[in-house]
């Protein structure tokens, strides 16, 4: 018995959901800014091992798409700032396409 590949819907949802998580983990930090070791390592605590380059990836959709974050590597390390615009999507008060719209349970209240 082989196993299953992932249709294309389940990695639009996986994808969908990595970019919530993202701008979900970025909240929580101080200054709302993380550097990039330490966000690939709790997005893996939350279900999304991902590579480095898919990471920048990512980061580039939402800073330059939506404006949801503001990424930026000064030396060797990439430092990544949640935006108002970012906020706005964890809140559920702006819906992108692209990025999983946050269940009423996590939402972010002011």
């Amino acid at each position: 018995m082989g196993f299953l590949l992932p249709t294309d819907s389940q990695r639009r949802l996986n994808q969908m959901d990595l970019r919530l998580r993202i701008l979900q983990i970025l909240y929580w930090q101080p200054g709302y800014t993380i550097n990039q070791e330490v966000l690939l390592l709790a997005l893996y605590e939350q279900g999304h091992a991902i590579s480095l380059d898919r990471l920048y990836v990512e980061l580039g959709w939402l800073d330059q798409v939506t404006n949801a974050l503001v990424y930026r590597k000064p030396g060797r390390t990439c430092v990544v700032t949640l935006t108002n615009a970012g906020l706005d999507i964890i809140r559920g008060v702006m819906v992108i396409d692209g990025i999983r719209r946050p269940l009423p349970d996590e939402l972010l209240m002011p």
